[in-house]
């Protein structure tokens, strides 16, 4: 991974530090765990997409501009993001 090239860390060895990342990911999973509306899933499901995907644009432009400090806590988030959606396909 290019952040290893560049002497940081991987994303597996980070902990979210953002305070507003980590409430709306302890947001995201709680809502996970509590609903079984399938319709409400499906809306999750998107949105969350819709982030990841801004994750990855975000990610992109970081690497560009050799950020890679930055890029390393977006690449915990996106990770943490990737988990959720996984967990929204696996109760679908």
């Amino acid at each position: 991974m290019q952040l290893d090239l560049h002497g940081y860390c991987s994303s597996e060895e980070r902990t979210i530090t953002d305070p507003g990342m980590l409430e709306a990911v302890m947001e995201y999973r709680e809502e996970v765990e509590e609903t079984s509306d399938h319709d409400a899933l499906h809306k999750l499901k998107e949105s969350i997409e819709v982030k990841i995907d801004d994750c990855i644009q975000e990610l992109k432009m970081l690497f560009k501009g050799e950020e890679y400090e930055q890029a390393c806590d977006k690449t915990t988030g996106l990770r943490y993001l990737t988990r959720i959606h996984e967990a929204i396909v696996h109760k679908l």
